[in-house]
């Protein structure tokens, strides 16, 4: 079983919607040593009560520990730590002070006895298991509820002399057999960022409000992305607007070599015009550059989960480093992989190809067949790339392909998606 924790922060400093809006936050700043002590007890995938503190007094959400205790960057003196936290779910009503504390089997946790502690097990007693356990089970809609459960006195008798709550938050997955859409809009840059916008907006225009956007840190070596301030602010505001940072490539291309064979030249030379960055890249400079560029932007204040190759070339010792990076994902042309549970999904994208004008009118004809195909699929993905937009009849497809999907699918991103995929397997 997982352990639980809770954590507070004061509302007015830094409030649950502040943490959903940024997707996640390091938990930095804590100066208390058994709260600290408690920080460096997390385990990944350990879940975490976010709490109001001041004159709130309440929990609010559930949150996650994606990445246990390093070194806190803003501490200039002493040894403190710090965890990374993502947001799972708000609760849809609060759990007050109050409440906690009419609950007689929640006497002797840590917020009733150490109140101001600012993070804490959820446990009865030192050395005990949590006493706000999770239970999950299916619902109608996707969201997080406090209900009361009679399954409550069943799952103390197996916690043992556990002092458990009435309160169970209850996650509830969408219905198994709901449909969705994913558009990608690939190669995000700062010289392609004017096509890019006008895409967006046509796409706002058709229903479409939450893509998943692969923006490549140094686009073809014209200079790192996370250095313009005006693009860095540009994809804030789409972050927070609900679209998705992803992480594509490092510089979407790959140098030609003197010693490849002919299929490997048609792979990175005519079917991706040399941009298979990753196509063969070795574990170690792979890693080097998914780091570098999540590094970059996180410092940026972007909160990339998804890796996702130049073309969807990903050689096996890159996709290894980017679960070794701490990706959450990654994507091929005709998959999608979750890289934690390393689960595969099957959902082939649409996508074009229009350097020149036989490419055009096959991508038209082939994508055409391929929409009616993959019409009862799950998942269906559309990648839509700057050029795409340059030639009308291939931008008209695109629109009609979106606005019959989205007459029947439930447009979401790619972290999006496999979250659900993650809270269907658990229930």
């Amino acid at each position: 079983m997982k352990n639980c924790w809770l954590v507070k922060q004061e509302p007015s400093d830094y409030s649950w919607s502040d943490f959903t809006r940024d997707r996640g936050t390091s938990w930095t700043g804590v100066r208390n040593y058994t709260a600290r002590n408690n920080l460096r007890r997390m385990n990944k995938g350990d879940e975490v009560l976010f709490y109001h503190s001041g004159e709130e007094k309440a929990a609010v959400g559930i949150a996650r520990v994606a990445k246990t205790a390093y070194p806190d960057p803003t501490a200039r003196e002493g040894d403190w730590s710090a965890v990374d936290l993502v947001p799972i779910n708000a609760l849809s009503r609060a759990v007050t002070l109050r409440q906690i504390k009419a609950e007689p089997r929640l006497k002797n946790i840590a917020l009733v006895r150490q109140s101001r502690l600012s993070v804490m097990p959820l446990s009865a007693a030192d050395g005990q298991r949590p006493a706000f356990c999770y239970h999950r089970a299916r619902r109608s809609r996707s969201t997080f509820r406090l209900v009361q459960s009679d399954q409550c006195a069943e799952i103390c008798s197996r916690m043992s002399s556990l002092a458990a709550t009435q309160y169970l938050p209850v996650v509830a997955t969408g219905s198994a057999t709901q449909d969705f859409l994913v558009v990608s809009v690939h190669d995000v840059a700062p010289s392609t960022r004017p096509i890019i916008t006008q895409i967006m907006v046509e796409l706002a225009r058709q229903g479409v409000r939450s893509c998943s956007l692969l923006v490549v840190p140094d686009y073809h070596r014209q200079g790192p992305s996370m250095q313009d301030r005006q693009f860095v602010a540009w994809l804030r505001e789409l972050e927070t607007a609900g679209h998705e940072i992803v992480i594509h490539g490092y510089f979407h291309e790959r140098s030609r070599r003197g010693d490849e064979s002919l299929f490997e030249k048609f792979v990175t030379q005519i079917y991706t015009n040399g941009e298979g960055e990753f196509y063969d890249l070795r574990y170690g400079e792979a890693l080097r550059r998914i780091k570098t560029a999540r590094e970059e932007f996180w410092t940026n204040g972007l909160k990339p989960r998804g890796f996702v190759a130049p073309a969807w070339l990903l050689s096996p010792e890159a996709e290894r480093a980017a679960h070794d990076a701490e990706m959450e994902y990654t994507t091929r042309l005709r998959t999608v992989l979750d890289l934690r549970s390393r689960e595969t999904f099957a959902a082939r994208s649409i996508v074009y190809s229009v350097r020149n004008s036989w490419r055009r009118a096959t991508s038209l004809l082939w994508n055409a067949a391929l929409a009616r195909v993959l019409a009862q699929n799950p998942l269906l993905r559309v990648s839509i790339h700057p050029a795409d937009y340059s030639h009308p009849i291939v931008w008209r497809q695109i629109v009609d392909l979106i606005k019959t999907a989205n007459g029947s699918r439930t447009v979401t991103t790619y972290q999006d998606w496999i979250g659900q995929q993650r809270v269907r397997r658990a229930a």
